[in-house]
């Protein structure tokens, strides 16, 4: 399962959205991560869809 994590960098640059905006959603209570991989935080790759949705509710 561990290989299946994404870090909060490769998570900013698939999004599209800063990390800072990551942690903000994360404060929030929208995504959550799934721990940590030395000082990066790391989630499941179905944070991408939540992300998305997230988006897209943002924009409209």
């Amino acid at each position: 399962m561990r290989d299946t994590l994404i870090d909060i960098g490769e998570v900013a640059r698939r999004t599209g959205l800063a990390a800072s905006a990551l942690r903000f959603y994360e404060r929030k209570g929208l995504i959550e991560a799934e721990g940590r991989n030395g000082l990066r935080r790391v989630y499941l790759p179905e944070t991408l869809d939540r992300l998305a949705l997230i988006t897209c509710a943002r924009d409209a």
